[in-house]
């Protein structure tokens, strides 16, 4: 079992340089802990993500909004956001 607890308070606003690091080690730590494939939910959007370690992408499969700042995250981490297609 993966630990996401930080420790202590950290500063995740995320238009600050410290607050984004606290976020994608955060994130980091989320995808480490997912299969590729793997899906990671979002409550507060009521939206689900599915990981590809391979092509290192995070594509909103399913919800009713997208987060601005779930993706700002997702790039900073260094991944490629994908949003989903209806296709």
């Amino acid at each position: 079992m993966t630990n996401f607890n930080m420790g202590g308070r950290f500063n995740f606003d995320i238009d600050t340089d410290e607050g984004m690091a606290n976020a994608v080690a955060w994130q980091k730590k989320v995808f480490a802990a997912l299969c590729d494939g793997g899906r990671w939910v979002v409550p507060r959007s009521m939206s689900t993500y599915e990981v590809n370690h391979t092509t290192k992408t995070v594509r909103r499969v399913m919800g009713m909004n997208e987060e601005p700042i779930i993706r700002r995250v997702i790039e900073a981490s260094g991944w490629k956001y994908e949003e989903k297609t209806d296709a």
